[in-house]
């Protein structure tokens, strides 16, 4: 079985101010998955409870919907987490994980991060604290994405409102005597 060293764990995020032998322990909590390309990690519904780390390869996300085609959210290759919601907030996935190439993750179960904090192990609430970094940065890019989708959508309403506006007093401009002012013939 394949394991995780802590020299390639020093360069996440998740894991900034860990020291050497808490690098250790942690890498000791991992399991190594390897993936040939194509291969889908979760998708829409599972309700898995990891955080995976990408350690080599390339993994990209999709947000499914009912209405919208697949679309791409995201790509990620090493030192990069996902899985964080669905990991610190028990629920099904709403979107799909997976491996654009061969691709090798370590995953933390939730069930062994609750073995870690129920023997208030440092190290969980480090990697709790870092996590909640990340998602506030991913949740205030996700903030800047909604607002700029909302101000693409009042432009859009906009000029649909220009349009009736112009279909419905076009003819008026164009037929003799039509508007002709406040109190003129329409």
């Amino acid at each position: 079985m394949a394991t995780v060293t802590p020299a390639e764990l020093q360069h996440f995020e998740l894991l900034a101010g860990f020291q050497p032998d808490e690098l250790e322990k942690f890498a000791s909590c991992l399991t190594v998955l390897d993936y040939a390309e194509g291969v889908v990690v979760f998708t829409v519904g599972d309700s898995l409870r990891s955080l995976y780390m990408v350690l080599s390869g390339r993994v990209q996300i999709d947000l499914i919907g009912t209405t919208v085609e697949e679309t791409k959210l995201v790509e990620l290759g090493p030192n990069e987490v996902f899985g964080e919601t669905t990991f610190f907030h028990p629920a099904e996935h709403n979107n799909k994980a997976w491996c654009q190439e061969p691709t090798r993750l370590a995953e933390l179960p939730y069930a062994t991060y609750e073995q870690l904090l129920k023997s208030n192990c440092s190290i969980a609430y480090h990697l709790g604290a870092n996590a909640a970094h990340i998602l506030a940065a991913r949740l205030q890019a996700t903030d800047v994405w909604i607002r700029e989708l909302l101000d693409h959508d009042e432009q859009i309403h906009r000029r649909d409102l220009r349009e009736q506006y112009h279909n419905v007093f076009h003819p008026s401009f164009s037929t003799p005597g039509g508007y002709v002012g406040l109190g003129g013939n329409w």
